[in-house]
């Protein structure tokens, strides 16, 4: 009988080497394939990433046009607001001028100290353009602060005063003031009315109910107030006074002779 032939551990050793070597050699392989899978993915990978990063800048850019596009638009709304705003307020004034231009009296409509519609009796009374009124502040012709604070006030008022021309002269005024609506708000309107005449006239008249209209010495009545006042003071004071009475002798004959024309320059002479 034949035995199976053993074999030799040593042979079986020597396999296990082989076998080793052949994991190693497939580790080694499948290292290599992983490497040049990673080197193929790698590029792949950028590539990937450099798309991403393209859309995200188209992206970025695409969101900063439309965003400029859309600040353009709300400019151009607020742009043509305010154009239309400016035109309106600009035929508001036309509209106001050429309805106050009817008026006798002067009149502007200030809002603060900028008078933005005066009339032409206005300019007139101030002496200036009406090309020059575009600009008019109120207190280029009003001196007094306290008058111009009373006008801007919310009240309705009604005062005299003195306004200054531009030829320096001041001009006795009466100046009606109130609140109007104008526009999105409200505007003072002033009326002006030249009282110079009027002040004049009575200034007039109060002189010529005291004193004597030929030679504007005061008259009886006049004479008679003050010796009561000289009087009364002389009293109070214990002292005392004299009236000198004044005659021109022969001026009958003045008359007579030269005529009541030469007796009254005589008279204002001596006045």
């Amino acid at each position: 009988m034949t035995l199976p032939a053993r074999s030799h551990p040593r042979s079986q050793r020597d396999r296990r080497p082989n076998a080793t070597n052949a994991l190693g050699r497939r580790r080694h392989t499948s290292c290599r394939v992983i490497t040049l899978l990673g080197v193929v993915a790698w590029p792949v990978q950028a590539a990937a990433a450099d798309e991403i990063g393209q859309a995200a800048s188209l992206a970025l850019i695409a969101a900063g046009a439309a965003l400029a596009f859309f600040l353009i638009i709300v400019l151009s709304l607020g742009v043509n607001a305010l154009l239309r705003r400016t035109r309106r307020d600009a035929e508001e004034v036309r509209r106001l001028g050429s309805l106050l231009d009817v008026l006798d009296e002067g009149v502007a409509v200030c809002t603060g100290m900028q008078a933005v519609a005066v009339n032409i009796s206005l300019c007139r009374l101030i002496g200036i353009a009406p090309a020059d009124a575009n600009h008019l502040m109120l207190s280029s012709f009003v001196g007094d602060s306290d008058v111009i604070d009373r006008l801007l006030s919310e009240e309705a008022l009604r005062l005299e005063t003195e306004i200054t021309n531009r030829a320096g002269d001041t001009v006795a005024v009466e100046i009606a003031a109130r609140t109007i609506p104008y526009g999105e708000g409200t505007a003072r309107l002033l009326e002006i009315r030249d009282v110079g005449e009027r002040k004049d006239t009575q200034e007039r008249v109060s002189f010529l109910a005291h004193h004597d209209p030929l030679t504007s010495l005061p008259n009886r009545e006049l004479m008679r107030a003050r010796l009561n006042e000289a009087v009364e003071r002389a009293t109070a004071n214990g002292s005392s006074f004299a009236v000198l009475w004044i005659d021109l002798d022969h001026f009958k004959d003045i008359n007579d002779i030269h005529g009541h024309l030469m007796g009254d320059q005589i008279l204002r002479i001596v006045a």
